[in-house]
């Protein structure tokens, strides 16, 4: 018997669904991830979800936004209810009526509804592929950001309390990066850009690949680019492309190592490219649909991978 198919678009959904999304318990704890790090309009209702991982409340409390920040001391005081019962629900389902299928509650708590399982007993999004991953990437963001706001640092080390300044770059600005010598830089995924910002000033606009984004700033300035569209990465070097990499399918973001080893998750590919000196040096295979990668001080690397509900850790 074949399984239906579920969708859960978080593109379509309205600013209102994906707040509610945020915040309920429900949600599985990978599109807790891409709310808060695509939709900064969710970060609030993020942090304050009674089971937010730890993890990402950690990276939540760290960007300096007062109300996110207060979110977190709260979650923090308040500990995480214990699962309800198994016999009551199926776990981590999205709420009712998001998408086009109907992923439910199942049993006595509610209607029953198919979902499609992985490993772990996490639902996955069953979009068609060109859809799921702008979805894995985006994590439900849809309208056009056309500036970056700065959170101004009134006296050092205190975090920055009231926005100083607002800067124009290009069309979507996805992420930003800075530089060992304070300089930021945006990318821009509809231009294909890369904003170059000094003293709170766009100094240049560099033209990378196709939909670059986020970028990672290496120990030695040099700045890697993750191009979804192209399979590529952009290697900034000052203001000028020094270099342009081959990787996987649909790169989705990059990590650099303190020794300047460079890790790329490829979406499609289920890996992750390995660059050393600006060359692939290795490709390693991970779970399902790699989106983000982080490297702890010891060199390890922790690649999520949002298609099993699962982080590989390389070393």
């Amino acid at each position: 018997m074949m399984e239906s198919e579920n969708t859960l678009d978080v593109a379509a959904l309205t600013t209102e669904q994906r707040w509610r999304l945020a915040g309920d318990p429900g949600t599985p704890p990978g599109l807790l991830q891409w709310l808060a790090q695509y939709d900064p309009q969710t970060r609030v209702a993020v942090a304050g979800n009674p089971v937010t991982y730890p993890a990402l409340l950690q990276w939540l409390g760290g960007l300096g936004d007062p109300a996110v920040s207060a979110a977190v001391a709260a979650r923090l005081y308040s500990p995480a209810p214990p699962p309800p019962p198994i016999g009551g629900f199926t776990p981590n389902a999205a709420p009712v009526g998001w998408g086009p299928g109907p992923i439910a509650p199942t049993g006595p708590g509610g209607p029953a509804g198919p979902t499609q399982s992985v490993p772990g007993g996490q639902p996955v999004m069953a979009a068609p592929k060109a859809k799921r991953r702008r979805l894995l990437v985006w994590g439900g963001v849809a309208v056009v950001v056309v500036a970056v706001v700065v959170f101004r640092t009134v006296t050092a080390p205190h975090s920055a309390t009231h926005v100083g300044a607002t800067i124009s770059v290009g069309n979507g600005p996805v992420d930003a990066a800075v530089a060992p010598d304070g300089t930021v830089y945006v990318t821009n995924v509809d231009d294909g850009t890369v904003s170059v910002i000094k003293d709170e000033l766009v100094s240049t606009t560099i033209s990378v690949g196709k939909e670059p984004g986020w970028p990672a700033v290496a120990p030695d300035g040099s700045v890697y680019v993750a191009n979804f569209g192209d399979g590529a990465v952009s290697v900034i070097k000052g203001e000028l492309v020094s270099t342009t990499i081959s990787v996987g399918n649909y790169p989705a973001g990059a990590a650099v190592a303190p020794d300047g080893t460079v890790y790329v998750t490829n979406v499609d590919d289920g890996t992750v490219s390995v660059i050393k000196d600006e060359l692939v040096t290795t490709t390693i295979s991970v779970g399902k649909n790699p989106v983000g990668a982080a490297v702890a001080p010891d060199g390890s690397v922790y690649v999520t991978n949002a298609g099993d509900g699962t982080v590989s850790v390389l070393r």
